[in-house]
């Protein structure tokens, strides 16, 4: 709002107006310095590097929304439009709390500019409409992600008390003391001329009322901001800053030789960027939406893992400064706040952490808490015994020897690296295409590909060792080129000529480390559109929204014992489009729909392939 001098000084209580200022603004002061300090007993991050790209994020993300507008629109403009509203109309809070100590404070070439009144009312507007339907969504359509609290119907009363208190006394002002610029203020305009007919003294009580009620909301909001959900209004920008500029599938490595514990089972054991993380969470439920784990009935929810997190850092707040608990013995992280079937749960799917429109990391926290139940507790779904004993004493998860595990190849003529020395191609075979029959195929299929176009290949033999994960992980992203690339670099630059064959029916599953961990998303379309007569058809949920097929973070070797199966949940997406080939680029995937298949009974109408199986059918 932009008042005039000639009415200012009738505004009652100046000295008590500043007071409540310099109150508020103790108290939030106050808060976020002991939020700090508890988040920073904790371990160093290094987040401070490449600030210019880091700058750039904020821009796009923090300033453009857009994650929320790539994911759920409508829900992600309402919080755009009401986030992007505070950001014209705080620069007026600004004029409005300066006006209170000066009668002549302005901001230089916005203060009764007609841009920015426009602006001004347009966006209060345009705020109104916003909280309208974030009130309907969660008072009515009630989505499941969304958590229904009666912090957040506050906090949009707030806004909306906030929206019309301004409109209400910018039409006041306008009918006590009419300036030039009032007619770019229209709202505001239009308002006053539905008051026009009240008597002064009625007018000049409202024009009160409003301005200190918009002032009692301010600052009211400021002190509630940092003890509420609504912390990520501060906290998220920063965040975002402080997002890992690593590689997606790089985690720290443990320290095997020095450390004396390993991964995080307390809270002081995570990072401060960990902690950080815990102010941020919205509780907007976009990482649980997708969530294979959520989805198919299984303890973990991303959200209430980072919320039961939160939770547990403010309790233990007190304890971490050294000044005491309250009488209670401190809860287990691992065990307790998060129990172990949650962390078990989760697929590595990565949907949670490309979802959350602030930037929090749920899977690293995850990978963390369960090195801390594998290698400090030895506590693990006895499953997994029999694959940690055949990973450490055969080199692959099953009772397989070492010495047999390229004799998938022994009557192709392929080459080994030990032999020649170098080649163009390293062919990473891995543990799935050396040893589990149905993936064998795959392999084979890949090796008359590469020779029918000529590509100069080996493979390690016997010298390879589970598993090419590790290469990624240290952020070594020259090893890493998918055989669906190859095959579409190949197809593409004429050196493997194909032909169109007849599949039917194809619809492709993006693998979660391809896609979402390594952004690869066209290739392998590309590559099955070369040589696909029918049609290749999306799934609803495909490419960045994909979903998973449930063998990832080790799930493929562990039973589901609660809830749904994943694979069949992801079959049944498959089924919605009536398909005759579920198409796949990883052995996980593969390994995962030739039993989702046959529990869904429809084996015999839908195959499942690999796009190499299907390229080399093709083959001229």
């Amino acid at each position: 709002m932009s008042p005039s001098h000639q009415w200012y000084g009738v505004i009652p209580g100046w000295v008590f107006y500043h007071a409540l200022i310099v109150v508020a603004l103790a108290l939030l002061v106050h808060r976020v310095t002991y939020l700090l300090r508890i988040m920073l007993k904790s371990k160093a991050a290094a987040r401070w590097d490449h600030v210019p790209a880091r700058l750039r994020a904020v821009l796009v993300f923090v300033l453009g929304q857009l994650r929320l507008l790539r994911g759920d629109f409508w829900p992600g403009l309402m919080h755009a439009t009401i986030f992007w509203g505070f950001l014209i109309l705080t620069l007026g809070t600004l004029e409005f709390f300066g006006k209170g100590f000066t009668e002549r404070f302005s901001l230089p070439f916005l203060s009764d500019t007609p841009a920015y009144l426009v602006l001004q009312d347009v966006f209060s507007l345009l705020v109104i409409a916003a909280v309208a339907y974030a009130a309907f969504r969660r008072l009515v359509t009630k989505p499941k992600r969304l958590t229904l609290s009666p912090e957040g119907l506050v906090i949009l009363l707030l806004i909306f008390g906030l929206m019309v208190t301004d409109l209400a006394a910018d039409a006041t002002r306008i009918i006590l003391a009419p300036v030039a610029t009032d007619r770019w203020s229209f709202a505001g305009s239009a308002l006053a001329g539905l008051l026009a007919g009240l008597p002064g003294g009625p007018v000049q009580t409202l024009f009160h009322l409003s301005w200190w009620i918009h002032a009692a909301i301010l600052l009211g909001f400021l002190v509630w901001l940092p003890y509420s959900k609504h912390l990520h209004i501060m906290a998220a920008p920063f965040n975002v800053f402080f997002a890992p500029l690593t590689p997606k599938g790089q985690f720290p490595s443990a320290d095997l030789e020095h450390a004396e514990t390993f991964g995080v089972g307390a809270l002081s054991e995570f990072t401060w960027k960990d902690l950080f993380d815990l102010y941020n969470c919205t509780e907007c439920g976009r990482c649980t939406s997708g969530c294979p784990a959520t989805v198919s009935g299984k303890q973990l929810d991303p959200k209430m893992l980072i919320l039961d997190l939160q939770e547990h850092l403010l309790e233990s707040g007190p304890r971490l400064l050294g000044k005491g608990g309250n009488g209670r013995a401190e809860k287990a992280v691992v065990g307790e706040v998060i129990t172990d079937n949650v962390l078990w749960a989760c697929t590595t799917c990565r949907w949670c952490v490309d979802a959350c429109p602030v930037f929090i990391e749920h899977v690293p926290k995850i990978v963390d808490m369960r090195r801390w139940l594998v290698l400090t507790e030895s506590r693990f779904p006895a499953e997994l015994q029999p694959t940690f004993r055949n990973l450490e004493n055969n080199g692959n998860p099953w009772q397989m020897a070492w010495q047999t595990r390229a004799d998938w190849a022994k009557d192709l003529g392929v080459k080994v690296m030990s032999d020649v020395s170098q080649a163009e191609y390293l062919y990473w075979v891995g543990c799935y295409g050396s040893f589990d029959e149905r993936n064998k195929k795959v392999a084979r299929a890949l090796v008359k590909l590469l020779q029918a176009a000529g590509v100069d290949f080996a493979i390690l033999g016997n010298e390879e060792k589970c598993i090419g994960e590790p290469a990624r992980r240290i952020g070594h992203e020259y090893l890493l080129v998918h055989h669906t690339e190859l095959l579409d670099e190949l197809v593409r630059s004429g050196r493997l000529r194909v032909a169109r064959a007849g599949e039917g029916r194809v619809t492709y599953h993006d693998p979660c480390y391809l896609g979402r961990y390594n952004d690869i998303y066209e290739p392998p379309r590309r590559a099955l559109r070369s040589v696909c007569r029918g049609e290749l058809v999306e799934m609803h949920q495909c490419k960045s929204k994909g979903f998973c097929c449930g063998g990832g973070g080790g799930r493929v070797w562990m039973e589901e014992n609660e809830g749904r199966r994943v694979n069949q949940i992801r079959v049944e997406h498959a089924m919605e489009v009536n398909p005759d080939v579920l198409a796949s680029a990883c052995p996980f995937c593969l390994t995962m729909f030739e039993d989702g298949v046959k529990g869904k009974g429809v084996a015999d109408k839908i195959k499942t392939r690999d796009i190499a199986e299907i390229v080399a059918d093709s083959l001229k």
